[in-house]
This record gives structure tokens, C-alpha cells and sequence, in this order.
């Protein structure tokens, strides 16, 4: 998998290249701006926390490009800089720092660091007196933990998306009717864990309510959220074509080359994010900010023609 780690400039307003690490090869490579752009657009490269909007330029997909590390000429090497996690483990998460070290942190550990010098892909989410640390977009990858780590990071990111407010009063209620029954049963799976030294076909078959009261919670949110998103833009879309289309007449060639080119293009990456929705080939929160952004270039195209 290949990460962004830190953002290299050599002034305050312009990005020079982007560090990347490879956590298969424990290694780092700075990559131009525009060589990337190039290798994401022309060559399909995949970088988890990566991505282009719709003018090709270079956006964070799990947490915005300024949460990152920003080094320069006169980078302080002492200076603790914002970490990366990679994924979730038993006890803990592993996290890489933008020097391209690898460390296995505990979620204690790694609460005090982001509230001390941030963690560019997750948050700190406060419930009641519990702290925790959840994803900035979708949850991490769980690696050699059991059953009751997967369903408490499952649930940890429905608690943080009700205190984002992002849950529907549905899905809320849905969970606070589980809460108590959930800490009781996941208390019971692990002490099952423990004596059968893995998670078996019985634990699952002991949890299936629980796992599948859950699934339906998380669908009902990643459903909503990608509909509502998907409804919303569309209907931006129609009604801007229409006014495009009123507007023509009054318009000179070159102007109305300009926004029927402009709306093409929109029109072009709004039917492609719903191909993805459709296909189920990206994450619902990567969903969501596409929708949004084709939503931010709809507004301005709007605004320049009501003008």
C-alpha cells in the first residue's frame, strides 16, 4: 500500500512534490507535483490517501493535504510533525511519521500524540468519559485482531459519525437501542476469545444478531449518505443545464463554448462518481466528497452565470 506522508514545499504557497511510503517495502519517495497528477490521471497509480478532483489537482482522500506533515529547506528535524496511520492492530495501531518510520502505537499512546502534535488521517472522538481514535474516512484496516476488534472499531465509527452529527435520527436511535446490550455481548465475546485462543465459527454464530444489527446500522448510514448526496447534486446539475440553456441566446460563441465545455465536463464527472456508486468500486466517503466537490463546481458555475 502506497501512503502520503508529508507535503514538500520550498515556499508557503506552492507544492514542490509529495513524499510517499511504501508500508510493504518500508520505503519513501519524494514524487513532482505534476509527475504525480500525471501517474494518477494517465496510469491509474493508487495511493490510499490520495486522490484528483475534478481539475486535476492533487486532494487528500482521508483527511485534507494540510494535515500533513509540510517540510521545507529549513525543516526542523527535531520538530514532531503530524504521523500516519496505516492500519489497526491488536493493542494498538501502526503509525509512520514522515521520515518514513514504522512504529506500533496504543490507542492511549496514540490519543496523547494527536492531541499534542495531530494525526493526519484520524481524529480524537470524545463519547461520555471515553476516548477513542476514529478514521477520517472510513475505518483502517484491522490486521491479526479477533472478532471483537472488528466489531468495536465497527462500532467506534458509527459513535464517531452520531457525534459528527452524519447519522440519520433512525440510525441513532437504532444504536443507543444496542448500546448497552453491545458492551455486555462484546465483554462475553472476548472472555470466549480468550479461552478458545481464536475467533471460531461458534463466536461468530453467538454474535450474528449483534454483527448483523450493525451491518444494517452502517449500510443504513452509507446508503443514506451516498443517496442524499447523490439527489442533491443531481438535481444542482439539471438545474443549472437548464439555466446554461436559457442563457444561450444572450451569450456570445466564445461564452457559450466556455460554460457548455464547463458543464460537459461536470456532467461527465458527476455520471462517472455515480458509475462508482453503482459498481460499488469506492469507499461511500470518497463518494460523498465527489459529489460535494462536483456540488462546490456547480455553485460557482451558477454564480458566474447569474452575473
Amino acid at each position: 500500500m502506497l501512503l502520503m506522508i508529508a507535503v514538500i514545499k520550498y515556499d508557503r504557497d506552492s507544492v514542490q512534490a509529495f513524499r510517499i511510503y511504501d508500508t510493504e517495502k518500508n520505503q519513501i519517495r519524494e514524487i513532482p507535483e505534476q509527475e504525480l497528477v500525471e501517474a494518477l490521471k494517465k496510469y491509474n497509480l493508487i495511493i490510499n490517501n490520495l486522490g484528483l478532483n475534478e481539475e486535476d489537482k492533487i486532494v487528500g482522500t482521508q483527511g485534507s493535504i494540510d494535515r500533513y506533515a509540510t517540510l521545507g529547506v529549513f525543516t526542523d528535524i527535531n520538530h514532531k510533525y503530524p504521523i500516519v496511520v496505516i492500519n489497526k492492530v491488536k493493542g494498538g495501531y501502526t503509525v509512520v511519521d514522515c521520515a518514513g518510520n514504522q512504529i506500533v502505537m496504543s490507542e492511549a499512546e496514540l490519543i496523547k500524540y494527536a492531541k499534542q502534535f495531530g494525526v493526519a488521517n484520524a481524529k480524537v472522538v470524545t463519547k461520555g468519559k471515553t476516548e477513542f481514535i476514529s478514521a477520517i474516512s472510513g475505518t483502517f484496516e484491522l490486521v491479526g485482531g479477533r472478532l471483537s476488534d472488528d466489531l468495536i472499531s465497527q462500532w467506534e465509527r458509527l459513535q464517531a459519525l452520531k457525534q459528527e452529527g452524519k447519522l440519520s435520527e433512525n440510525a441513532a436511535k437504532k444504536l443507543d437501542t444496542i448500546e448497552n446490550d453491545f458492551e455486555r455481548r462484546i465483554d462475553r465475546l472476548r472472555k470466549s476469545e480468550l479461552r478458545n485462543k481464536l475467533s471460531g465459527p461458534f463466536d461468530i454464530a453467538r454474535m450474528y444478531n449483534l454483527i448483523m444489527q450493525i451491518a444494517e446500522i452502517l449500510d443504513e448510514v452509507d446508503i443514506d449518505r451516498v443517496d442524499e448526496a447523490q439527489r442533491k447534486v443531481s438535481k444542482q446539475y439539471k438545474e443549472v443545464k437548464a439555466l446554461v440553456r436559457a442563457k444561450k441566446k444572450s451569450m456570445d460563441k466564445e461564452k457559450r463554448e466556455k460554460y457548455t465545455n464547463a458543464l460537459r465536463v461536470i456532467g461527465n464527472e458527476l455520471r462517472k462518481t455515480i458509475k462508482y456508486v453503482d459498481q460499488d468500486e469506492m469507499s461511500s466517503d470518497e463518494c460523498v466528497r465527489r459529489f460535494e466537490v462536483i456540488g462546490k463546481h456547480l455553485g460557482k458555475l451558477k454564480g458566474s452565470l447569474d452575473r
